[in-house]
Parts: structure tokens; C-alpha cells; sequence
């Protein structure tokens, strides 16, 4: 069939989708329900005197990637931030919601809540709560569904055309969801103990192979494959620099590539007083810290391992040993204040070329990460407060995206349901849990008539789009309340440089012995074990400016290492000549601890 006749039946396609709106299933309309537009919102809450807008980049599409400052008196560079990012992946609406409410928060409390208003004249809080917006904006269009792509043009299969094979709208539903063919060649088999699941069969325990799976579609260019070139270039979520997959789709041609991944790099590079980020998305180590493991980090012996220099190299698979503690008391206070309980199996390892783990293994700054909610494993229609995990449903609907995994309708298992006894468990919980409570949000698979297979079975079916990170009506807000809380007190944890003690004492002759205890009084150290490695951002300096006297002993200028939380102290002293009654200055200072000074009378 000339290309020309496939388009002309994708066009056929679209228009019976707007000229059919009675069709739209209960789960398309609220697949639609995009909340809030985020740029309006932000324009809404820069009223506000506490929160400047700050245009860091732009998308492909020509719409601004905009981060929200919010602090309180003083200057931004001599205090610590916590820098907040939503939006990576749109289908997870539910942490830029997240991140709007703590604009909220913050702007509304400063002055009115002695808590905040202490928190942001002593801390910074950045909000970035749309990374992608333009795949945001192409999940409002119908058909509805996931995209994860910005604008840019991109020619996937490498054929001379770009965006010219997307998915389609088989059956008029209003929805892109998935489409299987029956072929005795496929990899998938439905599964026996949750029909309408479908997995690659074992063949070793006697399944059979009896369907192909693929994203509903036709094939518009005529190639043998299918919605393989859609629209858009970039899936910001997957291209950072950390375990940069080359040659996946919509990884881009490199690391970065994306103005939006850049857009946040620069940020993250110039702005070194960000001593913790918060990936609101589909990665979790906040239920499930980051842990170290034992041969699993760059050990000697390994390919592009071995120590130089007292330096570690990469790869690194695992978190540094003396970081582990305080992802795991993070993860328990991350638990006390929302309520979260269970496992998230989605994010427990890091990534690949996404933000979260690029933060901590590349920039060296405390990364967590929060999925916000994930469907309860129980089959109660209650949402009961043990929301355990499941894996991620990916939002890129590309069949090349979903040829690998197992899926209940349109995503893919994450790469750490390996581990699992039952490879589907997490599509297992997410499936079960969509019966008993949102039963809508799953279509039956259903026969279509489909161009390119006019003598098989083709069936369309599965999750609705943004089912994975939709949480019930009724919990929404109590989500949210719980996320911002925890936010605020994380803000609170940050490191903080203190002088405790500023003291001279007199050695004759004019000679003076001046002392300082220096104190990290926040909880989180002032950098991580892998910043010493990587020695970004820069660790404590500590300077003694003098006015005329001479310096006998110590260093005009030194260099502390990290000082752990909660009152950690290091003394230092110098030898000062100089006239009675003449002072000196101590100025400690970190970029993501703060900065303190304290003015020494020599007598």
C-alpha cells in the first residue's frame, strides 16, 4: 500500500476520533484531565514577592523551561538550596503538581509561618516543576497519550523522513494504548493467572509463543515496522550524561542533546550552593534508598577501574559506603512524614541517562528521588496506606521502547524487576490493582481491522495513558500534603556552616594564638563521600583576613574536609603578631553549606 494511502488512513483515523466523542471510554476522558497549565501557574504564584521566575532554557517547541526561586532575606549565593525538578517524564502529572504546591507553600508562609519563614532566610528553594514541556503539551492532544518526546525533528529509522510513523488510533477510542498480532513467531503469551497481561513466554516451562506486541499503529512509511518514527526528537528523562544509553530511542544523538537536559546541567553546574535535588518522577530511592554494595562499585581489576591517585574511576553501579547511611535515614524521615510505606521496586537502582542518579554520581550532590504514589498491592478498593511499588510503565509507546519488557498495556518493566522471582510481579500488581479500583483505566483487548495484517487476529487493548501515575481523587491532595511536608523538612536538613567559637589568646611579644571551632549544624554533611572524589562542589574554606598583623603559624587560606551533620566540628588555629587590641576576621565557607564569619579581638 503507497505511503500517500497509509497516511490517508491515519487522517481517516484522526477524524473519526473527533467526529465519534460518544465512543471515548470513562478512562479517555479522565486520561485527558491534564490539571493546571504549569507556565500559567507559575505566572499566578510570581505575584508573589518571595518568588522570582527565572527563564534557564527553551524547548525545541519554542516553550520556556522556567525555574521558580524561592527565599527569604539575604543573598542567594551564602546559603545552601534545595533544588526541586518535575516534568522529565509528563505522564507522572502528580509531582509537577507536587511542585507547584510547595511554590505555594513556601510564598504563602514566608511571614506568616514562623517554620518557613526561618527556613528561607536561612536556605534557598529551587523549583523546576515542567523539564519537558513540550512533551507535556503534546499529552493534552488527541489521540491521547504518553509522550515523552520534546519537538525537535528527529528520523528515528533513518530512512530520509522525519515524524512520519507515530501511533495511531485503531479502534476510536480516543487513546493510544497497545496492539497485539496473533503470530506463532511472537514472543509474547497472554498470561494464564491475569488474563489480559501479556509477557514474553518461557519457553523452557512449556509457554507458547503466540503474539507480537506493539504500540497501536499502522505502518505509515511501509518499512516492516511500526510507529517506530513519531513525533518528537528527545526523551529528556533518559538523556543525561550517567549510564548514557547511545543509539536508544529517544536517547538523542548524544548526551545532552535535549535544550532542556542542558538547561538543567548549566543550572546544576553554576549553582554549586545546591546541596540536595528532589527528582519528582518515576524513579524512587526514597522508599527504597540507594544502597552500597560490595563489588559493585569500580574495584581494581575492573575494565577502567583502578584507582588513580586515591581517586576512584568509573563505572560506579553502586553508592559510596559512607553515603548509604544517610540515604537510608533520609528514606526513613522521607517515610515518617508522608505516610509511604512498602518497597518502590521501580527506581531502586539508578538509572539510565536520567537525572536523579546523574545528580549524585556526576555532579556529587545528595539525589532522592519520589514517585509520589504507586497502586496499592492489595486488591482492597480502599487505598490503604501500604502503597507498595511496581515498575515503571513507561511512558514512550514507540514499539522499539516496548519490544524488550513486559507489559500490562503500554510500557515497559524496568530493568530491576530482573531481580524478581516473577518477572511481570510489578504489571501483576499494577493490573490488579486497576480491577478492583479503576477499572476503566484498563481496555479489554478487543478485534480491530488493521491494513497491514487483513488475515490475522489483531486486538487492541491495555493501560490507559497516565493510569501508572494517577493516583485516586480521594488521595490526591492528602498526597500532596504529605510530599510538600516532607520537602520542607528536607529543607531544613540541609548543611549549615557555623563558628561556634572565635578565641585569641596572648603568647607575649605582641603574639597571638587565635583558635576557631567551625560546625556543620544542619543534618546532611556539607557534600557527599563521592563530591570528595569528585571534588565538585568544592569543600569548606576557611580565611583569616588579617589588618596589619602577620601570620606566624598556619595558613592564611585552608581546606576543610566534609564535615559530617549535627554539630561536627573541626578546631583550627594561627599564630597572629600583631598589636593588642587590633582584630582579625574568620570567614568559613561552603558553597553548599553556607557561609559564616566571626570577628577575633586579639588580647
Amino acid at each position: 500500500m503507497p505511503i500517500q494511502s497509509r497516511r490517508a488512513i491515519r487522517m481517516m483515523l484522526s477524524i473519526a476520533t473527533l467526529l465519534l466523542p460518544q465512543l471515548f471510554t470513562d478512562a479517555s476522558v479522565q486520561a485527558q484531565e491534564a490539571g493546571p497549565d504549569p507556565a500559567r501557574e507559575l505566572e499566578r504564584l510570581a505575584r508573589s514577592d518571595r518568588v522570582e521566575t527565572i527563564r534557564i532554557g527553551e524547548s525545541p517547541g519554542g516553550r520556556a523551561v522556567t525555574l521558580a526561586r524561592i527565599s527569604g532575606r539575604g543573598t542567594d549565593g551564602a546559603r545552601p538550596a534545595l533544588l526541586v525538578v518535575a516534568g522529565a517524564r509528563p505522564a507522572h502529572r502528580i509531582g509537577t503538581d507536587v511542585a507547584l504546591a510547595l511554590i505555594e507553600r513556601l510564598s504563602e508562609g514566608y511571614g506568616r509561618d514562623s517554620a518557613v519563614t526561618a527556613l528561607l532566610d536561612r536556605s534557598t528553594v529551587l523549583v523546576l516543576p515542567q523539564l519537558n514541556p513540550d512533551a507535556a503539551e503534546g499529552s493534552r492532544q488527541r489521540p491521547v497519550r504518553e509522550r515523552v518526546r520534546n519537538e525537535s525533528p528527529f528520523d528515528d529509522d533513518r530512512d530520509g523522513m522525519v515524524d512520519e510513523d507515530g501511533p495511531d488510533d485503531l479502534n476510536g477510542d480516543g487513546l493510544i494504548t497497545m496492539m497485539r498480532i496473533a503470530d506463532p513467531t511472537g514472543e509474547w503469551t497472554e498470561d494464564d493467572v491475569d488474563p489480559g497481561l501479556m509477557r514474553i513466554a518461557d519457553p523452557a516451562k512449556g509457554e507458547h509463543r503466540g503474539w507480537k506486541l506493539l504500540s497501536e499503529g499502522v505502518d505509515d512509511d511501509e518499512d516492516g515496522r511500526w510507529n517506530e518514527d513519531p513525533p518528537g526528537g528527545v526523551d529528556v528523562g533518559i538523556n543525561f550524561p550517567r549510564d548514557y544509553s547511545w543509539f536508544a530511542e529517544g536517547a538523542g544523538n548524544y548526551p545532552v542533546a535535549a535544550p532542556e537536559t542542558r538547561a538543567l546541567a548549566e543550572l546544576l553546574t553554576s549553582r554549586e550552593n545546591i546541596a540536595a535535588i528532589v527528582v519528582l518522577g518515576t524513579q524512587d530511592n526514597l522508599l527504597s534508598p540507594w544502597k552500597a554494595r560490595s563489588g559493585q562499585g569500580a574495584e581494581e581489576g575492573e575494565d577502567g577501574a583502578e584507582e588513580r591517585g586515591g581517586r576512584r574511576r568509573e563505572p560506579l553501579k553502586t553508592v559510596l559506603e559512607d553515603d548509604a547511611p544517610w540515604f537510608a535515614e533520609v528514606s526513613r524521615r522521607y517515610r515518617e512524614a508522608t505516610g509511604r510505606s512498602g518497597a518502590d521496586s521501580l527506581g531502586i537502582e539508578p538509572g539510565a541517562g536520567d537525572p536523579l542518579s546523574w545528580a549524585y554520581f556526576h555532579m556529587g550532590r545528595w539525589a532522592f528521588g519520589s514517585s509520589v504514589w504507586t497502586p496499592s498491592a492489595s486488591s482492597d478498593r480502599t487505598e490503604e496506606a501500604d502503597l507498595k511499588g511496581g515498575e515503571g510503565i513507561s511512558a514512550d509507546t514507540t514499539a522499539a521502547a516496548e519490544a524488550d519488557s513486559a507489559v500490562t498495556g503500554n510500557g515497559r518493566q524496568g530493568r530491576d524487576a530482573k531481580q524478581e522471582k516473577d518477572p511481570v510481579a510489578a504489571e501483576r500488581r499494577l493490573l490488579r490493582w486497576i480491577r478492583s479500583n479503576r477499572p476503566a483505566d484498563f481496555v479489554d483487548w478487543a478485534p480491530v481491522s488493521h491494513p497491514d495484517f487483513p488475515d490475522r487476529l489483531v486486538e487492541v487493548g491495555g493501560v490507559v495513558p497516565f493510569a501508572r501515575w494517577s493516583p485516586p481523587a480521594a488521595t490526591r491532595d492528602s498526597l500532596i500534603d504529605g510530599e510538600v511536608r516532607f520537602l520542607l523538612e528536607l529543607a531544613s536538613l540541609l548543611p549549615r556552616i557555623v563558628i561556634l567559637e572565635a578565641s585569641s589568646e596572648a603568647l607575649g611579644n605582641d603574639t597571638y594564638r587565635v583558635t576557631v571551632r567551625i560546625a556543620n549544624v544542619g543534618f546532611l554533611p556539607t557534600r557527599t563521600a563521592i563530591a570528595e572524589q569528585l571534588r565538585r562542589p568544592r569543600s569548606i574554606r576557611v580565611d583569616l583576613e588579617t589588618n596589619g598583623q602577620e601570620i606566624a603559624s598556619g595558613r592564611r587560606i585552608q581546606i576543610l574536609d566534609a564535615l559530617p551533620g549535627s554539630g561536627a566540628a573541626s578546631e583550627l588555629t594561627w599564630t597572629v603578631i600583631g598589636r593588642g587590641g587590633g582584630r582579625v576576621t574568620v570567614r568559613a565557607e561552603a558553597p553548599s553549606a553556607g557561609m559564616d564569619s566571626r570577628e577575633v579581638e586579639l588580647r
